[in-house]
């Protein structure tokens, strides 16, 4: 250790290009998170005091540098993914306008979701439960993804957010997640994330229809790896769908949705 801070010293321009690893990292966070919803590290910037002692402060750094580069590379979860065109309808309350449970922000892009337990389903000959949803194109093969930043407006409960819609034997769906007083769950079982309120997350689910694996990461970690329920084909939907005794009223935001595949 004490050799290598002695070379770090031999070199003048060690800081430097240290300073730019750091500022690289960050502009790399600015990118992945936006900036108001960065990691707090990734907003601090890297102050160095004139009288910190020189191998304090090349660990100082290095240990900066390699903590934000690590952050980063742990992030992105779309790396050798190929984007998709987003298409997709809204199903909403058949008895009302769509503009009365979905609204969206085309200069945030961002996706408002809300519907009440007391209202009707989608269609007029459906007996499930309300819904404002985003549903998108089917799939049949090949690997997917879904990613988005989710917020959910506090009080929300017993209400799924986002779906891989597909399965078989009995199972309509290969996934669910769902919100139970402020706990991310899939299902009704896992938790995945809690303390969700009013608060923005990063939101990865990948399917591979070969291997039947379906995986979610939350900020950037894998949170749950599944199985699918089969089926023939899939797509993902977004949005909120009444659970039993699902809250007064259910709403969420997605912003910066985007589909990838493999």
């Amino acid at each position: 250790m004490k050799f290598a801070l002695k070379k770090l010293r031999s070199l003048p321009c060690t800081f430097a290009c240290l300073r730019l690893c750091v500022e690289f990292a960050r502009h790399r966070a600015v990118e992945r998170f936006g900036l108001d919803k960065m990691p707090l590290l990734f907003k601090c910037p890297v102050i160095i005091h004139p009288g910190m002692h020189s191998n304090r402060k090349a660990v100082f750094v290095v240990g900066i540098a390699c903590s934000l580069l690590i952050c980063v590379a742990m992030a992105d979860a779309t790396t050798g993914w190929t984007p998709e065109t987003l298409h997709y309808i809204i199903q909403s309350p058949y008895n009302l306008k769509q503009a009365e449970r979905y609204s969206c922000d085309a200069k945030t892009d961002t996706h408002h979701f809300w519907v009440f337990n007391t209202d009707r389903p989608n269609t007029r000959s459906s007996t499930r439960p309300p819904r404002t949803e985003m549903s998108l194109d089917h799939y049949s093969s090949g690997q997917h993804q879904f990613e988005a930043d989710v917020m959910v407006a506090t009080n929300t409960s017993r209400v799924t957010i986002m779906q891989v819609f597909g399965g078989e034997n009995g199972h309509a769906t290969s996934l669910q997640l769902r919100v139970y007083d402020g706990k991310l769950k899939a299902y009704g079982d896992k938790t995945l994330l809690t303390n969700i309120y009013g608060r923005w997350f990063h939101l990865n689910v990948t399917h591979d229809v070969a291997t039947n694996v379906i995986e979610v990461f939350i900020n950037g970690e894998l949170a749950l790896t599944a199985k699918d329920y089969g089926g023939k084909s899939w797509h993902f939907k977004c949005g909120v769908y009444a659970q039993e005794k699902g809250s007064h009223k259910m709403e969420v935001y997605f912003r910066n949705i985007k589909i990838y595949k493999q």
